[in-house]
Parts: C-alpha cells; sequence; structure tokens
C-alpha cells in the first residue's frame, strides 16, 4: 500500500492524481486528508484516510491560532506552541496512528508537508517501509543555469543568475533572522535542525542547504509532477529529480448539475460562434480579495465592449457578494470543474499555479497569467509561459483595461500562440521519460532507508 500525505489545498491533492493513478496499478494508493477532502479523493477512485494538524517547522503555529482556536493572544500562544513543540507532538502522534492502522510499504509526501519525513524517518527504517516525495512545481533547487522559480526573469545571464539567487538568498535569511528574535531562537528552520537531530537521521539524509522553497533531504527520490519541457534548458537535474511530464486526470461529470448549467453556456459558442474565455485565480484567491475585485472590473468594462466574449469567472463566496455584476456575458460560480469548462475554453486568464498552467495545456488552451503574489511560483511559471510563447504574462496590478484587451485579443485570434501549444504537446507526449511503465519502473526500483 501507497500512503499519500499531501499539503493540504485542493490544488496540491488535485495535481497529483495522475501520477498516482499510474501507480495504483501496482499498490493500493490511500490519501491521508482532512475530512473536508475526502469526497474529492473518492471522486477519483481513491481510498482515504483523515489525517488533520499541521506540518511542523512552517510557521503555521500563528496561524493555527489566529484561524482555528480564536486566540486572545495568538503571537504569545504561538510562542508557547514553539516551546512546547505542539504542532510536532500533535503531528507526530497521528502519522503514527495512521502507520499502524494502515501498514504502508511506501510513504510519498508532498514537498510542502516534507518536515514529516523527520517524524516518519524512525519508524521506515525499523519496519522498512519507502519514502519518497512528489513535487507539485516545477525543481526548486539552486541549480547551474536555473532561475528561481519565483523570478519573473527569463535572462540567464551570469550577472543575472547571481543577482537573483541572492535576492532570494538574501529574503529567505533575512526571514530567518527575524522570527529567529521574535521567537527566541525558535525559528523554523532551528526547530526543524533540532528534530533532525533528536531523531538521529544520518548524514545521508542532510538537509539541503540548496533549496529556499522547501524543506528538502539529500538522497530522497523526488517525482516532479510536470514536464521538464517547461524548465529553461539546458536542464541540470539532480540524481534523485524525475520528472513525470504532464500527467492529467480528467473525471468530469456531464450529469453534474453545474455541468448541465455550464453547458447551456457552452452551446452559445457553437451556435453563435461566441469565445469562451474562463477566469479563475486558483485554490487561495479569497487571500487576495481586493487586487482580484480590481481586475473583475476591468474584466467586466472588456466583456461590454466585447459581447461576443463571454467570461466564466471562479472566484470566492466573498468576493461573489461584494462584485456588481451587470454583464449578460459574465458568468460567476464560486466552485466549477476546472477540468471540464478548460474543454470548451478559447483562453484561460490564470494566477499562474502549475496545476492551472498544466490542465490549460493539456486542452490546448492559450494561457494570460496574472500572478497574485510573488510567493513561490506563479511569477516564475508566467515567465516560462511567455517564454515558449504558450500564452502572455500581464501584471494584475498595473495592466490597463486596453492592455488586457489587447492581450485576450491576441491569444484568441493570433495562431501562433495555439501552435505553439501544439508543437508543445507533442515534444511532451512523445518523450519516452515520460511513459506511464517507465513511471511505475522508476518508483518501483525506489529502496528502503
Amino acid at each position: 500500500m501507497i500512503v499519500v500525505i499531501p499539503y493540504s489545498l485542493e490544488s496540491h491533492i488535485k495535481s497529483s492524481f495522475g501520477f498516482f493513478d499510474i501507480l495504483s496499478q501496482a499498490y493500493q494508493v490511500t490519501y491521508c486528508v482532512p475530512h473536508v477532502y475526502f469526497k474529492l479523493v473518492s471522486d477519483y477512485g481513491f481510498s482515504t484516510y483523515e489525517l488533520g494538524g499541521m506540518p511542523f517547522g512552517y510557521g503555521l503555529e500563528y496561524q493555527n491560532r489566529v484561524n482555528f482556536e480564536n486566540s486572545s493572544d495568538a503571537y504569545l500562544d504561538s510562542l508557547m506552541d514553539r516551546i512546547t513543540n505542539r504542532l510536532y507532538k500533535d503531528r507526530e502522534e497521528r502519522i503514527m496512528k495512521l502507520l499502524k492502522d494502515l501498514t504502508p510499504t511506501v510513504v510519498v509526501i508532498d514537498m510542502f508537508s516534507s518536515t514529516d519525513f523527520i517524524i516518519l524517518y524512525k519508524y521506515c527504517k525499523i519496519n522498512q517501509i519507502k519514502i519518497c516525495f512528489f513535487q507539485s512545481t516545477l525543481s526548486t533547487y539552486r541549480r547551474p543555469n536555473a532561475l528561481p522559480i519565483s523570478s519573473f526573469s527569463s535572462s540567464r545571464s551570469k550577472l543575472n543568475l547571481y543577482l537573483e539567487w541572492n535576492h532570494v538568498y538574501f529574503n529567505v535569511n533575512f526571514r530567518r533572522l527575524i522570527d529567529f528574535i521574535k521567537y527566541f531562537g525558535r525559528d523554523n528552520h532551528s526547530m526543524i535542525v533540532k528534530m533532525f537531530n533528536r531523531n538521529e537521521i544520518p548524514a545521508k539524509f542532510k538537509i539541503s542547504n540548496n533549496n529556499f522553497y522547501n524543506v528538502a533531504f539529500d538522497n530522497l527520490n523526488e517525482f516532479i509532477l510536470a514536464p521538464e519541457e517547461l524548465e529553461y534548458t539546458p536542464n541540470y537535474v539532480s540524481n534523485n529529480q524525475y520528472y513525470c511530464g504532464s500527467i492529467i486526470k480528467v473525471n468530469s461529470d456531464i450529469n453534474d448539475p453545474l455541468n448541465i448549467k455550464l453547458n447551456k453556456i457552452f452551446s452559445l459558442k457553437l451556435n453563435n460562434n461566441y469565445k469562451i474565455i474562463y477566469f479563475a485565480m486558483g485554490s487561495l484567491n479569497n487571500f487576495f480579495r481586493q487586487k482580484i475585485l480590481n481586475f473583475l472590473k476591468k474584466i467586466s468594462i472588456i466583456a461590454k465592449n466585447n459581447l461576443d466574449w463571454h467570461f466564466i469567472c471562479s472566484v470566492d463566496k466573498d468576493i461573489l457578494k461584494d462584485f456588481d455584476n451587470n454583464n449578460s456575458n459574465i458568468y460567476l460560480f464560486d466552485k466549477v470543474d476546472q477540468l471540464f469548462v478548460l474543454k470548451y475554453s478559447d483562453a484561460f486568464i490564470s494566477h499562474g499555479g502549475l496545476g492551472s498552467i498544466k490542465e490549460s495545456l493539456h486542452f490546448e488552451v492559450p494561457i494570460l497569467v496574472y500572478p497574485l503574489s510573488k510567493l513561490n511560483d506563479p511569477d516564475g511559471n508566467s515567465k516560462k509561459v511567455d517564454y515558449y510563447n504558450l500564452g502572455i504574462a500581464g501584471s494584475i496590478k498595473y495592466d490597463s483595461v486596453t492592455t488586457i484587451e489587447n492581450k485576450i485579443k491576441q491569444v484568441l485570434f493570433n495562431p501562433f500562440y495555439k501552435n505553439n501549444i501544439k508543437k508543445f504537446n507533442q515534444s511532451v507526449n512523445t518523450n519516452p521519460a515520460y511513459d506511464a511503465e517507465k513511471i511505475l519502473l522508476k518508483f518501483l526500483s525506489i529502496e528502503c532507508l
């Protein structure tokens, strides 16, 4: 049995289904997720096991106190949580229980929950349980010729590579210093190192000093759920990394009431030659409420000027409440089946998450990428989309109505982008490294700790 421990975010869970569908040929696959994700996982044919708590070492103590426990003094309470290792102990108890209940032969951890490896190590070592990781972004390591995944630049001159990586290095270490002072020596990195040493994990698996986005460990296999073709070339791959291509598992229910409603909109495209433009800003769009509201107001003006463009917008409920929609060609939903919508779309306006980009490419839909923040990979993804002419990158803050409208026109009516996506997909689809059999054999070759 494979036990999957994903990061508790829908986009991370969904992006992994194609990979574990391949592995299900040889293993029973069980997702360990909060109960809220049970239906999502079971709809895609996988077993579920409830795993609550939060991975330690990611600074989630404060968030937990504010969002879930209504603390009257979140700082002091989160400081005490760090002193007592509360998140670690809670997570350890939950993980030990699932290991005894499920008795897996392999544990696969999302790189965004990677500190669970520290908890798992001793038990898995003793019981000969294999451990590896899956990565839902492109490679996060510092390598020759590689820009940081958060970089909006595509220049790989020696000077620019030096500046870009040192900018990341400075920011990471500056935040670490601030937290070290703020939490009296109990910053995330110090806590991770402490528990790594306490669990007597050998130097063979030491914490990587070459990864500024995830807590990574040397000599453990990492399956990147993306095509290597999205990386800048030449790409220097670590020995423990394996790219799996654009493996997308489609599971749309045409009889779903919402999909029936959407089909009526899609019929307008067929009968009237309308263009369908899909607008979605990711699982965390509620954290960027004002940015998205301002952007939707610009879309509203564009829609009025182009009545044959029909916009299907998927945004958070709280954003919907505050957006005054007077356009008959803008359809607002708090959630849609993205794969179902993309199948009928002519363009996709996205925040730039890798999962959305892969799905858009799968259906050969040109992308307009408008990152919401400079954290993690959307900036870098948007630049790669631009660099490979799979779509166009934009600025959600600075692009005017006219600029956005012109960019939409380009991806709708210039066959250049659609043709490039077809060429890109042909390259990915004919890459033998992504054959399901090869991915499975690579996984089967993983050795015990």
